[in-house]
């Protein structure tokens, strides 16, 4: 910008009034783009991200009209940017009410410390485009039968507004209105869901929502960028955290888009990689779990950056979590500037999915599109999923392994050493399990008496309340007993393992006795 307007003064000097004009419609047109932009932060807690933008877009337009003013442009009006330019969608009340705070402060902070009045008419604008709503989903009433409020029929009553909050939310618009952040207490008790869940996720409405509502996909309103730390919540953990009824009402409405393991953050990759393909977005940036780079979450963003490459990223970086450290993976793409990427502080030639860069002058090697040898098919297995406490130690192993049976079975047939990925990168922690196979029925597990009495006091209990019928029921087998796996060990002696999640690829030749732990 400055330079353009450098070249457009030195014509100035040399045509007068008119070069003068141009370069001032150019400045205007400038400040007309400020005023416009739009920064959203879809999951912006209380507003730090939110915050940071205000002051980075108001920085920004302090240096234009200094260097402006540097080239003889003089400024016509007040700064342009402010507050009216961060959306923001937040599940909580609180923290929404804390985001707008936030922006307010920080408007009066940055004019006061840049030598501006705060100002006066209104002193504090208007936040209504700080949402308390679901980044993710929104429940809409299904539309009536022919005869029932269609076609001449007896209208529905609207669902009633919400009430309490001092920022109600705007109605259901077309194109660009914004939507729920999680569900509201009444889309989560139409879905189905308990009363915890549904005052968990309330904003403010007081009463159940319509019945029969249908979710579908939040829409997002328009901006220039998405930023934001979307909640760092594991694929294994979203049903104790969101519910059975949110977090499979939330897989079926994106299936096809986001693979049922992939982590909660990924929505909000999917989210904005759907909107730049819509030429609604032109650049995102977004904090993730460094499990981001693993299979089922990777997929979702090499779908996110297909068409708008990343251009900056940091695969690895401490972060603090609610008090708890955790690895983290920062992702910036979109419309590409020209430049080469930087990845981890370091110039590459293009980042891929797996955040890892290609370097400068090499030739392309993405190791996120290499496929699977069909050799290799029916050679590997995951390795036993327990799904319930088998463990024991190894002084109660030893107990067992002496004991008799009344069929004259030793206990050994059902007791093995097992190995998880610490116990093959570290030191193995001396763990055993009661493994009564893939096919044992219980009556014959019985006959090993130790084994199965701990596991009927043990795992039968958590078993029970499996919310899998084939859990539940077998309950004294694992949950995952890889019966395929067993059938490939018949008549050998070792097989080979690795760790599935370490960062280093490494091969242990393990004995048929040891059972494999996932």
């Amino acid at each position: 910008m400055a330079q353009e307007l450098q070249a457009l003064t030195a014509k100035i000097k040399k045509h007068g009034d008119a070069a003068h004009k141009k370069a001032h419609n150019r400045f205007v047109q400038w400040l007309e783009r400020l005023r416009a932009y739009r920064i959203l932060d879809p999951a912006c807690g209380s507003g730090n991200f939110l915050f940071l933008g205000l002051k980075s877009l108001k920085d920004i337009e302090l240096h234009t009209i200094t260097e402006a003013a540097n080239l003889g442009l003089d400024r016509e009006q007040d700064l342009v940017t402010g507050v009216h330019n961060m959306l923001g969608i937040e599940l909580n009340e609180y923290a929404a009410e804390l985001a707008r705070v936030s922006l307010w402060i920080g408007e009066i902070q940055w004019r006061i410390a840049h030598g501006y009045p705060p100002k006066t008419n209104p002193v504090l604008e208007p936040l209504q485009q700080i949402e308390c709503r679901d980044a993710l989903l929104t429940f809409s009433p299904l539309l009536p039968p022919l005869g029932e409020g269609r076609d001449g029929g007896q209208p529905q009553p609207a669902a009633a507004p919400a009430t309490g909050s001092p920022h109600p939310r705007p109605p259901p618009a077309g194109e660009g209105a914004t939507a729920a952040s999680a569900p509201t207490q009444g889309t989560a008790q139409a879905a189905g869901s308990d009363h915890d869940l549904a005052q968990q996720n309330s904003c403010s409405d007081p009463e159940p929502g319509p019945q029969g509502a249908a979710p579908r996909e939040a829409v997002w309103p328009r901006a220039d960028v998405v930023v934001g730390n979307p909640p760092f919540l594991g694929d294994k953990w979203m049903r104790a955290e969101l519910g059975d009824t949110y977090t499979e009402t939330l897989r079926a409405t994106y299936a096809g888009k986001v693979p049922g393991g992939a982590d909660l953050v990924t929505y909000w990759f999917c989210k904005a990689g759907e909107a730049m393909r819509a030429g609604h977005l032109q650049r995102a940036g977004l904090v993730a779990t460094n499990s981001i780079r693993q299979r089922a979450n990777r997929q979702v963003l090499a779908q996110a950056i297909d068409q708008a490459p990343i251009f900056c990223a940091w695969s690895d970086l401490p972060w603090v979590n609610e008090g708890a450290a955790v690895r983290v993976s920062l992702v910036c793409w979109g419309t590409p500037d020209g430049a080469p990427p930087l990845l981890d502080g370091q110039l590459v030639q293009s980042i891929h999915a797996d955040l890892k860069g290609q370097s400068i002058g090499t030739a392309a090697f993405d190791l996120t599109q290499a496929q699977p040898l069909a050799e290799n098919a029916h050679a590997s297995y995951f390795g036993l999923c327990l799904a319930g406490p088998f463990k024991v130690s190894a002084a109660t192993a030893a107990e067992w392994l002496r004991q008799p049976n009344a069929h004259g079975r030793p206990n050994s047939d059902v007791l093995k050493p097992i190995y998880n990925g610490r116990d093959v990168t570290d030191r193995w922690a001396n763990n055993w399990v009661v493994d009564f196979g893939a096919r044992m029925t219980e009556q014959e597990a019985a006959l090993y008496e130790a084994p199965f009495e701990y596991v009927r006091q043990h795992v039968l209990p958590v078993r029970a309340a499996n919310k899998r019928a084939a859990r539940a029921k077998s309950w004294w087998r694992h949950g995952e007993a890889r019966p395929g796996l067993r059938q490939r060990w018949a008549g050998l002696t070792h097989y080979i393992s690795t760790v599935e999640t370490a960062k280093h690829r490494v091969f242990v030749r393990m004995s048929i006795g040891n059972a494999p732990e996932h």
